[in-house]
């Protein structure tokens, strides 16, 4: 059991803290959470801001975990990355409640760097925009 003395602080997760959809075998090490949007500014015609519009706002987060699995085999398999344009849907982070929500995250990047001297960790980059939620239909 860690001690924490002093004034309370928010630790960023444990590992166990995230449930994500698509995803098995994780133990999650970290996360990197933003607010984005495109960025108009305006000037006056001395160079001065007067107004600031944003617009395509959507949130992006990248979360690293270290694969596992029952057996080697099942550690082999979770270490499939996802593919790009698929989704993922958060259903539980206990630290960072507003992540879980009924949307889904698209899955915009991954990456599995591999090294004789360490273990397998998978960076995920996903975005949650509201009007991007399915598969365009086929012809």
């Amino acid at each position: 059991m860690n001690i924490v003395n002093g004034t309370p602080v928010n630790f960023t997760f444990g590992s166990t803290a995230m449930v994500i959809t698509n995803i098995t075998g994780a133990l999650y090490q970290g996360l990197d959470f933003k607010k984005n949007s495109n960025r108009t500014l305006v000037k006056d015609q001395s160079g001065n801001r007067v107004a600031s519009a944003h617009s395509d706002q959507f949130q992006s987060l990248t979360i690293k975990w270290v694969v596992t699995g029952a057996s080697m085999a099942a550690a082999l398999t979770n270490a499939a990355l996802n593919e790009m344009g698929s989704y993922v849907v958060i259903t539980a982070c206990a630290t960072i409640p507003e992540l879980v929500t009924a949307l889904k995250w698209e899955v915009v990047g991954a990456s599995l760097p591999a090294t004789n001297d360490s273990v397998k960790e998978i960076t995920l980059e996903v975005e949650l925009a509201a009007g991007i939620q399915t598969f365009p239909a086929t012809a």
